[in-house]
This record gives C-alpha cells, sequence and structure tokens, in this order.
C-alpha cells in the first residue's frame, strides 16, 4: 500500500495537482482511490481534487458544473471573499475602512465651474467637480453632502 506522501506525488505527476500530504485532509483512503483512478479517470479525478480543496478552504459548498481551470483560478486567488462571492454571486461585506462614496458637485456648484477639495482622499480623488468621483467618507466629504456643495451619485 502506497504511502499519503507516494499517493500525493504520484497525483502531482499525474495530473498537476498539489496535494500537502502532510494536511489531514484529504484523508489516506481517499488519496489512495484518487490515485487509483487517475490514470484512469483523471478530469474526473482532478475536478474532485481541486472541488475538495476550495471547499476545505473556504468552508462552503461549490456547486456542481464548475471546470477544473475554474477551479484553479479560484484557488489561485488569495482573497477568499472575492473568490466565495464569485462562486455564491453575493458580495462581500466591505471593510469599514474600504467603504466609499461616489460623489461630484452640485449642479449649482458645477454651473459656475466650481470644484470641491478634500486633501484627505487619495491622489486623484482630492478635488471633485462635476463628473462623479469615489471618495471615502472622511468629515470634509460628509459635511459638503450636508450642506449640498456635494451630492450623491450613482
Amino acid at each position: 500500500m502506497a504511502t499519503r506522501q507516494d499517493n500525493a506525488d504520484a497525483l502531482n505527476a499525474l495530473l498537476g495537482v498539489q496535494i500537502d500530504a502532510t494536511q489531514r485532509e484529504p484523508l489516506a483512503p481517499v488519496l489512495e482511490e484518487w490515485a487509483k483512478r487517475a490514470e484512469t479517470e483523471p478530469d474526473a479525478v482532478k475536478l474532485e481534487i481541486l472541488t475538495s480543496q476550495l471547499e476545505d478552504r473556504l468552508g462552503i459548498e461549490i456547486p456542481e458544473g464548475q471546470t477544473a481551470d475554474q477551479l484553479a483560478e479560484w484557488l489561485a486567488n488569495e482573497d477568499d471573499d472575492a473568490v466565495v462571492a464569485a462562486i455564491t454571486g453575493e458580495e462581500p461585506e466591505p471593510d469599514d475602512e474600504l467603504l466609499t462614496l461616489i460623489v461630484q458637485v452640485s449642479e449649482k456648484v458645477a454651473a459656475y465651474g466650481g470644484t470641491y477639495t478634500d486633501p484627505d482622499q487619495p491622489e486623484g480623488h482630492r478635488v471633485i467637480g462635476g463628473g462623479p468621483v469615489r471618495v471615502a467618507p472622511t468629515a470634509l466629504i460628509n459635511a459638503g453632502l450636508k450642506n449640498g456643495t456635494l451630492t450623491e451619485s450613482e
């Protein structure tokens, strides 16, 4: 009987998938079954391995119908929230520091060519004119929205 490492190495050689044999999952019998089936059903086994790895990493069930290439792409992506969002179709919960607004100066201000400046915004987003700009919700942005100098855009 082959060791876990032998089976992992065989699967890597046959299918090009990386399996860490030192981890608890997949269990030895599962690795052995994959290794036995890899020569006769390489595509199916590769799909099972990639699905298993992704489900273990994300803690969600992967819907059927995914390709091995798509699963490999998701495994390569280190942003788990983005991968879950791509799989489930749901938007990830934004971090508070990443919350943004899209604003522009009001029509009255824009009619006179006026702009609004917030030095706390990143470079390229500090000056707000008549066109929509994505900004972080700072005190100056909030003040501009309250006094009507800025309007929120979509």
